[in-house]
């Protein structure tokens, strides 16, 4: 047994590295100490502060965690809330209560057992150490535990699903009577039902010429350890006679040793064999086709006589890695299969529907108009963002991107085809920002073939430009103030990129980003831009100028796992410090890397440098963001600004954005800001900051007079 739990200790250490520590403490010197003494130890561990019970909420919600150790005050008064919370939350954490409690009679120690685990002198270092290790071996052997009734049931009902719809008579008895059998047993014996068969003992299922040889094989049945035959004659309730092979084989049913019997089924198989062909061609998680056979349905279903009002349609989750990566495969699995209940819901008769990959849904139509098709996409995109799925606030809700193609309006040589021009509908809802229909057209190609053969060359110079940019220090940098509606002085600029082109042009970011993105050259742009922003900042700061930087941080910037150790080396080199920058993340970069987003922005925070979400307020997942990620500001989307004076929809919407962030604590700032028509709205509206060309132009120095903006 000892060699057993050693097997399994070792087993959850390597499974389970380090421990998700969080820590309830007034003080991060406090944090650091606790989490210093216990690497000493060689336990490794995460840790993460908090302060205050409405963090306590917020974390368990939003993060995962092992142990809790919550430093005690003189009289323990936030323990109970602590316990409270915990007990309200989902999380299966444990709690260890760090205490200068010497007196074991104390009340407080009925805490124990009540939520929780221990109680510890933070000054008795080898107990505490002793008790993380046992709490947090506990924990894994729970889950494990959980796990494993969790697989067992999921087999259990596997099995029992499999003999009620198996071709085969299956019956389980013990001690000689039976206690189990499938609706074919009960058939084949004359039985209407188990209640039924319960009180029948099996020897008098079998004709009285056989009881000898069949009372000497039951009474050596016990010792067998395989299955093992019997061939009898058997009789049913009826009296009528049959012959039978009786299969014997040990098992166990609610916890207790019982024996199987199987009779099998020597009838056609055809049925069976049809049966195995189905079920080939479905995806066993959702029960829809699976992609091999929708693509098989579209070859014989869009020949070019069938393709008359066919339209062929794609579903894709828009958020579904951020669900993997929060909450786990089985969340997002659950997501998944949800989805698909909506879609078969939805889609009408005779429709053929198909999960075609870990989070896209194939559907073809036939014999409706293309509006209707449409039409339905819409009722599926808004049923997906209402529904409400299971533990969605452990990640942001899903919504979905769907592209629809009318098949007979493109000629193509084959059914599968039709797949790619749906695709590419779908691509390019999502490239909208998502939770959108699209329908396909010839300018989804032929724009971006047109815009190929126009730029290829131009573009492969802007490359090799921005090439030469990095290895000589050829960009420049231009400055564009972000100026208070609400009286706050302080000189705010966001940093721009410029790259200095052929003939003294200067080629936009809009020009070469893009390029260099696919080339994956943005890490080292956001090194060059955040250094020499940082050189000019801290030039400035020594002349005695009180002005603060945004900047931008990219996709591969967020991916970068030497960045931030990167940045604290910068700011040493400089003397600066972070408080005076404002690092900004494309939303849209955000959701897609969620968990590496997070950690960026916790190592941020701890240089006391500030983070602004960029792009803010388009899709649907923005509350999420907000609710799980702390930012300081949020620049809205640029869009908003187009005809916002005149425009009310995009005024209220801008509002709503606005509230949402401000509800958060959060400053708001509205970019693309160009005439006094709009400044006006963002003043009732109550947006913080403005930043545009109604200000000033992006200009190569830093001169704009904010006290008389």
């Amino acid at each position: 047994m000892a060699a057993r739990m050693e097997d399994i200790s070792g087993k959850l250490a390597a499974e389970h590295q380090a421990i998700e520590l969080l820590v309830i403490a007034p003080s991060l010197s406090m944090v650091n100490e606790l989490a210093s003494m216990l690497r000493n130890a060689g336990i490794a561990v995460h840790p993460r502060q908090i302060q205050d019970l409405e963090q306590l909420t917020d974390t368990l919600a939003a993060n995962y965690c092992d142990l809790i150790l919550a430093v005690g005050d003189s009289d323990h008064s936030d323990i109970h809330a602590t316990i409270g919370a915990l007990r309200q939350s989902d999380s299966d954490a444990i709690l260890i209560y760090l205490s200068a409690l010497d007196d074991r009679a104390n009340p407080i120690v009925e805490i124990i057992g009540q939520g929780v685990a221990d109680i510890v002198n933070p000054d008795n270092k080898l107990h505490l150490q002793h008790v993380v290790r046992r709490e947090y071996h506990n924990l894994m052997m729970r889950r494990q535990l959980e796990e494993a009734r969790n697989e067992l049931a999921a087999t259990e009902l596997r099995c029992t699903t499999l003999m009620e719809c198996s071709r085969d008579a299956i019956a389980y008895v013990h001690d000689g009577m039976h206690i189990r059998a499938n609706p074919v047993y009960l058939q084949l014996f004359g039985y209407i039902d188990e209640e039924e068969l319960a009180d029948v003992p099996l020897l008098d299922l079998i004709e009285p010429d056989e009881l000898p040889k069949v009372k000497k094989f039951m009474r050596y049945l016990p010792k067998l350890a395989d299955e093992t035959p019997l061939d009898t004659q058997c009789r049913n309730a009826n009296g009528k006679s049959f012959r039978a092979r009786m299969e014997f084989s040990p098992a166990h049913m609610d916890g207790e040793p019982c024996t199987q019997i199987t009779i099998r089924d020597q009838g056609n198989t055809s049925e069976l064999e049809e049966k195995l062909r189905e079920l080939q061609r479905l995806d066993l998680h959702t029960g829809l086709l699976n992609r091999d056979a929708f693509v098989q349905e579209c070859d014989v279903r869009l020949t070019p006589a069938n393709r008359d009002r066919t339209q062929l349609m794609i579903v894709s989750l828009d958020n579904v890695q951020e669900v993997y990566h929060i909450s786990g495969i089985k969340a997002a699995d659950s997501v998944v299969l949800e989805v698909s209940d909506i879609i078969r819901s939805l889609v009408p008769n005779g429709s053929v529907c198909a999960h075609i990959s870990d989070s896209s849904f194939g559907i073809l139509i036939k014999g409706r108009e293309l509006g209707d098709t449409e039409s339905l996409g819409e009722e599926i995109r808004r049923s997906v963002e209402e529904h409400i799925f299971e533990n969605t606030k452990r990640f942001v809700a899903p919504t979905c991107s769907i592209g629809v193609v009318a098949c007979d309006d493109y000629p193509r040589n084959a059914g599968h085809e039709y797949i790619g021009l749906a695709f590419r509908a779908c691509e390019s809802a999502s490239s909208l920002g998502g939770n959108r229909v699209s329908v396909y057209n010839n300018s989804l190609i032929d724009e971006e073939t047109i815009g190929n053969e126009d730029l290829g060359v131009e573009a492969d110079n802007v490359l090799a430009l921005t090439r030469q940019a990095l290895e000589n220090d050829g960009f420049s940098l231009v400055y564009q103030p972000i100026v208070s509606l609400q009286g706050d002085t302080r000189e705010n600029y966001a940093v721009m990129l410029r790259l200095p082109g052929e003939n003294g042009q200067t080629i936009m970011p809009d020009e070469f980003l893009k390029p260099a993105e696919n080339a994956d050259l943005m890490s080292q742009i956001d090194r060059w831009v955040i250094k020499n922003a940082i050189e000019e900042l801290s030039r400035q700061r020594k002349e005695g100028r009180k002005i603060n930087f945004f900047l931008n941080v990219s996709s591969q910037g967020i991916q970068d796992q030497e960045f931030l150790l990167w940045v604290c080396d910068c700011l040493r080199d400089c003397q600066a410090k972070g408080a005076w920058i404002v690092f900004q993340l494309k939303e849209v970069d955000v959701r897609n890397n969620i968990q590496a987003s997070k950690q960026l922005i916790e190592g941020l925070r701890k240089i006391r440098c500030q983070v602004a979400l960029d792009h803010f307020g388009r899709t649907p997942q923005s509350r999420g963001l907000l609710k799980h990620i702390k930012f300081d500001f949020v620049k809205l989307a640029p869009d908003f600004m187009d005809n916002l004076a005149d425009n009310q929809e995009k005024q209220e919407e801008l509002g709503a954005a606005n509230e949402l962030a401000q509800s958060f604590d959060i400053k708001t700032i509205a970019t693309a800001v160009e005439d006094a028509n709009s400044l006006a709205v963002l003043w009732t509206i109550g947006v913080n900051y403005i930043q545009g060309y109604f200000l000033q132009d992006p200009s190569d120095t830093i001169t704009f007079d904010f006290n008389g903006a």
